[in-house]
């Protein structure tokens, strides 16, 4: 049991380390053709940056349960869940970013008089924008180009782990690490890459917050986490509820 708030941020520390570790690893097997081994190795990476984060959130005060705490450091298809959805909302949040950029670039630059007001019409522009953009078949088509091999990548990371690692015999066909193809690989590194990218990021960011901003940051966080537990416990079946 991680008790220790201390101990979980140096354990984070540890962890997100260990999978830029295991990155480096994976691209130097590359170098040597090795495509199946280092994907195994860029998805044990991602695995270790899950951890790092969740346990780095428990280190600034999120109220993490142990339990929930101890499927993310001892099981792997947590991870594999946990990391899929946060990865798919924010591409698709920086994407629709990048569309409106000159919207949110006109609103940020507004100085005074009546900035309020100002502001207040340039993101109902961008409500506007978004709902007109949602409703046709290009954004939509968008979205599923975008979305659905992410999902599909984390949704079988376990099983393409153990595929890099290990000849197996399966649907009456031989599996082998070196089957494996180089753009197999390369999509990995993508998703691998952002993936700790991103999360160190967020520590960058927390940690270049004044002590009052990183309080109200943290603050706030502690709301919408006691709110998702909330909506997922009226959603989970009571038999599966934690004490």
């Amino acid at each position: 049991m991680i008790s220790s708030i201390t101990k979980c941020i140096i354990g984070a520390r540890l962890a997100i380390e260990n999978a830029e570790r295991h990155h480096q690893c994976a691209i130097h097997l590359s170098n040597i053709r090795e495509f199946g081994i280092a994907q195994s190795y860029l998805i044990l990476g991602v695995e270790e940056a899950i951890k790092s984060a969740f346990l780095y959130l428990k280190g600034i005060g999120i109220p993490l349960r142990q339990k929930q705490l101890n499927n993310l450091l001892f099981r792997h298809k947590p991870r594999h869940e946990i990391g899929g959805g946060v990865h798919v909302v924010f591409m698709v949040l920086f994407w629709v970013i990048d569309i409106l950029k000159d919207t949110l670039e006109k609103a940020a630059d507004i100085t005074p008089p009546g900035i309020i007001q100002m502001r207040k019409q340039a993101f109902q522009k961008i409500i506007m924008e978004l709902q007109k953009s949602a409703s046709s078949d290009s954004f939509e088509s968008e979205i599923n180009r975008m979305v659905i091999p992410v999902i599909s990548w984390w949704e079988n990371a376990d099983m393409m782990k153990k595929n890099g690692f290990y000849v197996d015999f399966q649907n009456s066909n031989w599996i082998s690490p070196q089957f494996i193809k180089k753009e197999d690989y390369l999509y990995s590194l993508k998703i691998a890459s952002d993936v700790i990218q991103n999360i160190k990021k967020g520590y960058h960011l927390i940690e270049s917050q004044s002590e009052t901003e990183r309080m109200k940051m943290v603050s706030e966080m502690k709301c919408q986490y006691k709110r998702a537990l909330k909506l997922y416990k009226t959603k989970k079946p009571h038999k599966d509820r934690e004490d």
